[in-house]
């Protein structure tokens, strides 16, 4: 069995940053995902309407509201963030046609192909998807060429292809 091994060292802020935002864009369910984006982008719209036209301080509530749970939101993914990078460090990925092991500083965990739900090939990472919540972060900057990066993720999404053909 040929295996393919990669080394990661931890995701900076920014990548972190850039992950969760594409995530956010490529929503599972997309429909919701957009739709949500035009009421938000609307409602937006309206209030700059209101407190255009000086119709009331309420308006003015509502647009706090939304400058306040940005903010927040940016803090929460800070603290995941650095809650993350502190427990997770460095890690290796090793896989072959069966499975993708993972080894960090004080666990491991092996994935059968199967358990796997989607691989993606994005402009920075490829992400290895256990559900659509949870993904293994590879950001490219880990891989000496561009074409390293290319073949991993080609032999990872072929092993995991294979799996699944097997499984139907």
């Amino acid at each position: 069995m040929e295996e393919q091994k990669i080394k990661v060292g931890p995701m900076s802020i920014k990548e972190y940053f850039l992950f969760i935002t594409m995530q956010m864009f490529k929503n599972v369910n997309k429909n919701i995902s957009i739709a949500s984006y035009i009421i938000f982008g609307l409602l937006i719209v309206y209030i700059i309407f209101l407190i255009y036209t000086g119709t009331g301080y309420i308006s003015l509530i509502f647009l706090l509201f939304f400058i306040v749970l940005t903010i927040s939101y940016a803090i929460r993914y800070r603290i995941v963030y650095l809650r993350d990078a502190r427990e997770k460090g460095e890690m290796t990925f090793t896989f072959n046609e069966k499975e993708i092991q993972i080894e960090q500083k004080n666990a491991r965990s092996t994935v059968g192909w199967t358990y796997i739900k989607a691989i993606r090939n994005e402009l920075n990472f490829i992400a290895i998807y256990l559900s659509r919540q949870q993904a293994y972060v590879i950001p490219k900057r880990s891989f000496t060429t561009k074409l390293e990066a290319e073949e991993f993720f080609k032999k990872a999404e072929q092993y995991w292809k294979e799996a699944n053909a097997k499984e139907k």
